[in-house]
């Protein structure tokens, strides 16, 4: 199931993403690899050192190589893709010259890519690239567990503000045992200083989670099948507090659904924050 995603901006300036990329956070893009490219067409290398194909991560500990523009048959694995393509395993980068594969086909662990140090201290957010399709993404700060959500752009995004201004880990992972085979193509990480967007989605097996902040407090969220409806329909399921945000679930259905939140004023007006459409 695809989402899209069109944002009218009210009473509020909704700019969610931004980057402010700095600290002593490095390669964030992961174009610093230092090692040699593998020419046009063929596979590439199936042990590399991690700190020539990832400066300034590092990957799990279980492995002491990662691999470079190839697969494994069914091992867990952090590869590095690019320069020149098309390559053997046929990934193009998602921006730039390089961009990150994680994949998880069968045990021992999932694989991890960690880097410590300073979150900007205007930090709400954290975003990355994550190619549809290859979006089984687990993001840990400090080993919490951030919720994320999809956003604009083929991005991925969740609220670190509880870290801004603190010295932390960020840890990419796949799903374990419990989901597998589970791949995660990243490239192009930011923190965001910017609010966190008001209204995302977040899709699941015929299901769809809509999440806002919870200091949008009063607001009510409701539906309809056009962005121009006289009416729309208040959603009266019940939501869920997860990591300072509203979560409310909903069934997809097969029909084009818009969302919006409103509030409901002293006068009879209401105020559109933001609205989005399976």
């Amino acid at each position: 199931m695809k989402i899209r995603r069109a944002v009218w901006i009210g009473a509020f300036a909704l700019v969610f993403l931004q980057n402010t990329q700095g600290g002593d956070f490095t390669n964030l893009d992961f174009e610093l690899a230092k090692i040699p490219a593998t020419p046009v067409g063929q596979w590439g290398d199936l042990q590399v050192d991690p700190a020539l194909a990832f400066p300034g991560w590092t990957v799990g500990d279980f492995w002491t190589y990662s691999l470079y523009n190839n697969l494994t048959l069914g091992a867990p694995m952090a590869g590095l893709m690019g320069p020149d393509f098309p390559n053997g395993p046929m990934f193009p980068p998602l921006q730039g010259n390089y961009s990150v594969l994680l994949a998880f086909l069968a045990g021992p662990p999932p694989p991890t890519l960690s880097q410590t140090g300073l979150v900007p201290a205007d930090t709400t957010s954290i975003t990355f690239l994550a190619q549809e399709g290859r979006r089984d993404a687990i993001l840990l700060v400090n080993d919490a567990n951030i919720p994320l959500y999809p956003i604009s752009n083929g991005r991925l995004a969740g609220d670190i503000s509880a870290f801004a201004g603190t010295v932390a880990t960020i840890t990419f992972t796949t799903p374990g045992i419990s989901r597998h085979p589970a791949f995660l193509y990243l490239d192009d990480v930011q923190f965001a200083s910017s609010p966190f967007p008001a209204l995302v989605c977040h899709p699941g097996m015929g299901q769809v989670t809509i999440s806002w902040a919870t200091n949008l407090n009063g607001y009510t969220l409701e539906s309809s099948d056009s962005p121009t409806a006289a009416s729309w329909i208040g959603i009266t399921n019940t939501s869920v507090i997860i990591a300072s945000r509203f979560n409310v679930t909903v069934d997809s259905g097969t029909q084009q659904k818009f969302f919006r939140l409103h509030l409901q004023r002293a006068v009879p007006e209401m105020i559109d924050i933001i609205q989005g459409w399976l």
